[in-house]
């Protein structure tokens, strides 16, 4: 139980910052409406249809002649905005934010501002750069060793309280953050990102086309403009959750989710729509509570064992 102990006490502070981050990633937009709110709520005139994605990139092309398209979000409720994300003239990356029904922009902001871009380098780097990814990468590693470790030397009895506690998080919650940790490690080991921002890749059958194809009787998601301008667009059926009802529609064609979206949906409790995401917020903040009260009652064993030997009472024989 010391190396167990041990790799808990390293492992303690890395994982508590993915885990957090992790759990934020999970409902960043829903924490950038509360933050910016006349950004991205606006109350929607009755009788007035929304703008479709031609107007609202003429729109904002008009206000940035000199800008590149990057990424259009369009909105996922009626009382949304538009988003969309372009590299303005002096090469930096922005995002501007569109009233689809009145048509006007209602406010920009650097893309480095958005919640899902720096919480998204924090959990998948530490904001460190390449050794961050490989603590990271190391750090997932090692959790799993961490419940295979404490499966196999786990005390015999762990009586009431810390331990009882510990015990009793580790068995509910072990399965959903291997399920985090396994499918990072395999994003990683494949080249598949988890940035459900970023465009599909080509080699995942997506090939990208000039013109604004439509997603038939889905809706349009997203759109993705590649440097050369030719677009991708993300097209969900109505009612769909994670990957299921999920296509990519470009150069005439329509693709499935590829693995990255499988992986990224089973990564963050997406899978499961809502109700999923919810369980994986909780449970993944529960990670560094449980890795805290495992080395508080590691603590409380290793200073009871002195005085068994001694032949003083223990904590534990004194409870009896």
């Amino acid at each position: 139980m010391r190396v167990h102990a041990w790799m808990g006490a390293l492992l303690l502070i890395p994982l508590a910052v993915v885990a957090i981050s992790g759990a934020g990633l999970s409902f960043a937009r829903e924490i950038d409406r509360v933050l910016a709110p006349e950004l991205w709520t606006l109350s929607p005139p009755a009788h007035v249809e929304a703008a479709g994605v031609e107007r609202l990139m003429a729109l904002v092309e008009s206000h940035h002649p000199e800008a590149r398209l990057q990424r259009l979000e369009m909105p996922a409720r009626v009382q949304d905005t538009a988003m969309l994300q372009l590299v303005d003239a002096r090469g930096e990356p922005r995002q501007i934010f569109v009233d689809p029904y009145r048509q006007t922009v209602v406010g920009e902001r650097p893309a480095g501002d958005d919640p899902r871009q720096w919480l998204g380098e924090i959990h998948a780097s530490l904001i460190a750069g390449t050794p961050g990814r490989w603590l990271v990468i190391l750090s997932s590693v090692g959790l799993v060793v961490l419940f295979l470790s404490g499966w196999v030397g786990r005390p015999p009895r762990h009586g009431a309280g810390v331990g009882q506690s510990h015990r009793g998080i580790v068995i509910v919650g072990a399965w959903l953050w291997s399920i985090s940790a396994l499918t990072g490690l395999w994003a990683v080991a494949a080249g598949h990102s988890l940035n459900g921002r970023e465009a599909p890749l080509v080699h995942s059958g997506v090939e990208s086309s000039n013109g604004m194809e439509a997603c038939g009787d889905a809706t349009v998601e997203t759109i993705w403009w590649r440097e050369d301008g030719r677009a991708v667009l993300r097209c969900r059926s109505p009612g769909s959750v994670g990957p299921f009802g999920l296509a990519y529609q470009a150069g005439g064609e329509r693709s499935a989710p590829g693995t990255a979206d499988w992986l990224a949906a089973a990564h963050t409790g997406g899978m499961l729509g809502v109700g999923g995401s919810v369980v994986w917020f909780w449970g993944t903040l529960m990670l560094p509570v449980a890795m805290a009260l495992g080395l508080l009652a590691f603590r409380r064993r290793s200073l009871a064992r002195p005085a068994i030997g001694n032949g003083y009472p223990g904590k534990e024989e004194r409870s009896r």
